[in-house]
């Protein structure tokens, strides 16, 4: 364990700018959801998040990608539900299994959220500041050519 204070060596010199690049866009993402969703904690995002990005997920599936246990993913989704966020009905190939599916109010407060967060990010790519005093675009430049699809 590296002594307190010091940082952990990083896998390449780009490292630094793509834990910036994280940064802002960790942090564009709280402002949206302070802005849109004050009420709605970092984890039911995440969830609400995930099942919209799968369109339909049970119970087990979403527990696996949010890494929590059945019991309390299953009070979380309690919560998006009472809010009208998310939606549970019984699968349409096999009616015994429950999925989760994201409401129209849900999907109404994720396009606010994500047009908050796109707004934010042009701003902090138009700045070539970020919202951490670093340079965003070395590192998005960097990330992207990373993950480009072949011709």
């Amino acid at each position: 364990m590296p002594p307190v204070g010091r940082r952990t060596p990083r896998a390449g010199p780009d490292a630094d700018s793509l834990d910036a690049l994280a940064d802002v866009v960790m942090a564009c993402t709280d402002r949206a959801r302070e802005a849109t969703a004050p009420r709605l904690s970092h984890l039911q995002l995440q969830a609400l998040t995930a099942i919209d990005r799968h369109g339909e997920l049970n119970l087990g599936s979403l527990s696996e990608l949010l890494f929590t246990v059945m019991s309390s993913t299953s009070r979380l989704c309690d919560r998006l539900e009472a809010t009208g966020l998310i939606e549970r009905h019984p699968r349409e190939e096999n009616r015994r299994e429950i999925v989760l599916s994201v409401s129209a109010d849900g999907r109404r407060l994720l396009d606010r959220l994500r047009e908050h967060r796109r707004v934010a990010l042009a701003s902090a790519l138009a700045d070539g500041a970020g919202l951490i005093g670093v340079s965003v675009r070395p590192a998005l430049r960097t990330a992207t050519d990373g993950h480009r699809r072949p011709a």
